[in-house]
């Protein structure tokens, strides 16, 4: 049986930056990204709830899981992190949160 209804966290999913999703600072250190991106995953990789029934909890844990690699894959490369940090740090926050290379 899960104990976590993960709703409210997939809800808000759309609103998070990067940063947030791996809760962390905008200065985040290479290192510190790396403890988080290892923290989270292991927290939700879908592989902990296969057991699980519920289709649409599992649904939700992948959803999770796909945006904490996201954000590792953008946060862990210098060039990457720089261009999104400034961008999540600017006037379009709203319309930067997925990072892209235009």
């Amino acid at each position: 049986e899960h104990l976590v209804v993960l709703d409210d966290e997939v809800a808000a999913l759309d609103q998070l930056d990067y940063f947030t999703v791996l809760k962390l600072g905008l200065e985040a250190t290479p290192a510190e990204i790396r403890v988080a991106y290892h923290r989270e995953s292991r927290v939700y990789h879908p592989d902990r709830y296969a057991a699980v029934e519920d289709p649409v909890f599992r649904g939700q844990v992948g959803r999770i899981y796909r945006r904490i690699n996201e954000a590792y894959t953008v946060l862990r490369d210098d060039a990457r992190r720089k261009t999104y940090a400034a961008h999540v740090a600017g006037p379009d926050r709203a319309s930067k949160l997925r990072f892209s290379e235009d």
